[in-house]
């Protein structure tokens, strides 16, 4: 949703960009045919209609771009998520021994 907000900019909190979201989807696939170790179950892929439906969260403010108070990168969160809300990049470097936080 970064990349989406990159090409969209603030309007994609208001309105759904379709050409702005079309081209962030393809930048996100091309993305991940670049990274290693993105195949398989833990890493399935989105598909235009799950983009869909976090860009709507994002417009209806059921979703939001945080910023980490810690390592300042921006991450997704939505209040329909099943995990705690907590700054993905700080718990995965937490994982590889640098400090992970628990949640509340």
């Amino acid at each position: 949703m970064q990349l989406y907000f990159n090409i969209g900019g603030e309007a994609v909190l208001r309105s759904v960009n379709i050409k702005a979201l079309n081209k962030a989807f393809r930048m996100y696939h091309a993305i991940r045919k670049e990274v290693p170790g993105m195949k398989g179950a833990r890493w399935a892929p989105f598909d235009i209609t799950d983009a869909w439906c976090l860009a709507s969260e994002l417009r209806s403010g059921d979703a939001m771009l945080e910023v980490c108070d810690n390592c300042k990168c921006t991450y997704f969160t939505s209040v329909n998520q099943r995990t705690c809300v907590e700054c993905p990049f700080c718990k995965e470097q937490g994982r590889h021994g640098g400090g992970e936080k628990e949640c509340a």
